[in-house]
């Protein structure tokens, strides 16, 4: 995977530990899961096959 992408999906993990951070100080439920989900997918895409 070239360095760019692989620098672009951490970003997209950072963005969504911030979302679920906001999500658990808001106390929405559907933010929480939402982030957590799209943290999951953003780390099997960096998963090398």
């Amino acid at each position: 995977m070239p360095r760019l992408h692989r620098a672009a999906w951490w970003l997209f993990i950072a963005s969504a530990v911030l979302f679920g951070y906001s999500g658990v100080t808001s106390g929405d439920l559907a933010v929480i899961v939402g982030s957590a989900v799209f943290g999951a997918a953003c780390v099997l895409f960096l998963i090398e096959r």
